[in-house]
């Protein structure tokens, strides 16, 4: 790890579901509204809070999941 980074802090969990850091990244402004948008109407749809995080996780998900599919399709796995 570069010594002018931080090491990203790991907030213990111990429901055995995957542990969030805290990462800072930089992105179109019309993502940033769009997530803000979207986390909003799904929160006020369901009436639990749902984050920025919450959808950023799922659409990395979905992004894990095609890219799996495509190594195993290239013989890479």
């Amino acid at each position: 790890m570069d010594k002018d980074y931080p090491r990203p802090t790991v907030i213990p969990n111990t429901s055995g579901m995957d542990v969030r850091i805290t990462k800072t990244v930089r992105m179109r402004q019309r993502f940033g509204m769009m997530l803000k948008e979207e986390a909003y109407r799904q929160t006020m749809e369901t009436g639990l809070k749902v984050s920025e995080a919450d959808l950023l996780d799922e659409a990395l998900e979905e992004y894990e999941v095609r890219l799996e599919v495509r190594k195993k399709r290239e013989g890479r796995c």
